[in-house]
């Protein structure tokens, strides 16, 4: 793919992305662009609402929020997974490169309140569909599970490893521990 799978470029001009909000949604191409991307079955909607506020220093804060309906496959049953995705976010900007600059001697310290730097606007544009897309990516869930689903592959006793000798007898790193341990012996030193 050349360049962003859903772009929706914002030319920063003075004042003008400050007087209305901004509505954008991706098409079917690009939502298939970004399925592939995040490793997702598919999206089926994407859209999000975007409003500017001129802050403190030479940053514009972008508050956002975004729709987005998207299918993933189980991590147990790997059966489609429908997902309704509402989210609030918060995003700054700043054309000034020494803006979110950490002061010192290179070492970085990352700042209490957990706020990261401004992006930079780059040539004067600000790229909508580029932050809700970055935006998405954070919110779809990494292990999505269909409605009653129970994993029950990996049901062991503590400190078993799961691998036997051909005895029957545990095998593996911790199987001389785990005897020390089921004999009620102490632990070696």
């Amino acid at each position: 793919m050349n360049g962003p799978e859903f772009s929706r470029p914002l030319a920063v001009e003075e004042g003008k992305i400050f007087s209305s909000a901004h509505h954008i949604s991706a098409n079917g191409r690009e939502r298939a662009n970004l399925a592939d991307l995040l490793g997702v079955v598919t999206i089926r909607t994407l859209e999000a609402e975007l409003r500017f506020n001129p802050a403190e220093r030479a940053v514009i804060t972008m508050t956002g929020h975004l729709d987005a309906t998207v299918v993933q496959k189980c991590v147990v049953t790997l059966k489609p997974v429908e997902s309704l995705i509402a989210a609030d976010f918060e995003r700054t900007y700043t054309a000034d490169e020494g803006v979110g600059d950490i002061p010192g001697d290179g070492d970085i310290t990352i700042p209490a309140s957990g706020h990261e730097p401004p992006d930079l606007i780059i040539d004067g544009i600000i790229d909508l569909g580029q932050a809700v897309a970055e935006q998405l990516a954070l919110e779809i869930d990494p292990f999505p599970r269909a409605s009653g689903a129970v994993f029950t592959g990996l049901a062991r006793k503590s400190g078993d490893s799961g691998k036997s000798g051909p005895d029957g007898v545990p095998s593996g790193p911790f199987a001389s521990l785990s005897r020390f341990m089921a004999d009620g012996e102490e632990k070696p030193k």
